[in-house]
């Protein structure tokens, strides 16, 4: 990725999901590009405008150009998605439907055909009218690029914990979205980890969500009041999780102190703890065990940048874990004001 960020780069020409990704770009902080022919003039609320500077420059080549890895295409051109889907990155259609290498050769062939067809003067079915619900596909298309995938969570604990500093926690509550930073994480691995509810392998009616695939939300109440939130990480049968210790509110500020009620007038005071930030997210032990998918209203997804320091230290309040207390599994982003 350019510059550690995650970009969406838009063929623009006829493009007419151009506000439908400004949207969601400017909702998760996602740098956008649009690119169009040097004739062609639009108006953007968000995105950088991309102009060729003459009649003999291409759009296509200069995306491939820029396309660098992770970065999210998005067009309904199968030659320009045959060309950037060698650099490692999304392509995305206007419905929402995901170009990959495995039917990129079948759509190119497709193309041909139709072609030939209309050289031959055979009809050809027309494209008909763009409905609201197209519009939607696209976007939950979009979405479903952004969202971590289930081999992200079948990581270590160490692993994911480090990684999901910087990625955006989103909490969904009717129509309602809370968007926030994770900030600081702690890794519980399992069987060997003193500190873990799972240590050697125990199992109760509380921890068996450990036990299952990763990911999936691992919750449950301390000193009988606060709730945390964990994710379940690792394969089925390796009791591993991370702790999800604080976040950085970054929309839904409102929803946030509506749920937390607190004397505090400091935003960080809202959501600098496990249990604040339970509250804040309205997470209770109904989203145990549930996947970590958008439907289900609570998803984590990629962060717009991974230019910052992640630091590591001891873990909080587990001397009853003997060495392991003394392990540096909890991870965070150095500098932030929202760390517990």
């Amino acid at each position: 990725m350019v510059g550690d960020k995650i970009r969406i780069l838009v063929d623009g020409d006829s493009c007419p999901v151009i506000a439908n990704v400004e949207k969601i770009a400017k909702k998760y902080n996602i740098d956008v590009l649009v690119f169009v022919d040097y004739d062609h003039e639009l108006n953007l609320s968000y995105a950088e405008l991309i102009k060729m500077d003459t009649e003999n420059q291409s759009v296509d080549m200069e995306i491939v150009n820029r396309a660098d890895s992770k970065d999210i295409i998005i067009t309904q051109d199968y030659g320009l998605a045959a060309l950037v889907l060698a650099k490692d990155v999304y392509v995305l259609n206007f419905y929402g439907k995901r170009y990959t290498n495995h039917n990129i050769d079948s759509l190119l062939m497709r193309r041909h055909h139709n072609a030939k067809m209309r050289r031959a003067g055979k009809s050809h079915p027309s494209h008909s009218k763009r409905t609201k619900e197209d519009d939607q596909k696209f976007e939950d298309g979009l979405r479903d690029i952004l969202i971590l995938t289930e081999d992200f969570y079948k990581q270590d604990a160490l692993t994911v914990a480090r990684e999901l500093i910087g990625k955006i926690l989103v909490r969904k509550i009717g129509d309602k979205k809370i968007i926030s930073k994770i900030v600081e994480t702690e890794a519980y691995l399992g069987p060997e980890d003193k500190a873990s509810h799972a240590y050697n392998n125990k199992k109760t009616k509380r921890t068996e969500t450990m036990f299952k695939e990763g990911g999936i939300a691992y919750v449950y109440l301390i000193y009988g009041m606060y709730y945390c939130l964990n994710v379940v990480t690792a394969s089925k049968g390796k009791p591993e999780a991370v702790l999800i210790r604080a976040i950085e509110p970054l929309s839904g500020l409102e929803i946030v102190k509506e749920n937390r009620q607190i004397k505090s007038e400091r935003e960080e005071d809202l959501t600098n703890g496990p249990g604040k930030l339970c509250q804040a997210l309205a997470v209770d032990e109904k989203l145990d065990g549930v996947k970590l998918v958008a439907k289900n209203g609570i998803y984590i997804i990629e962060g717009n940048s991974t230019d910052f320091e992640i630091k590591k230290g001891k873990r909080v309040n587990i001397d009853y874990a003997e060495e392991y207390k003394d392990k540096l599994w909890r991870f965070y982003l150095k500098g932030s004001s929202y760390l517990s």
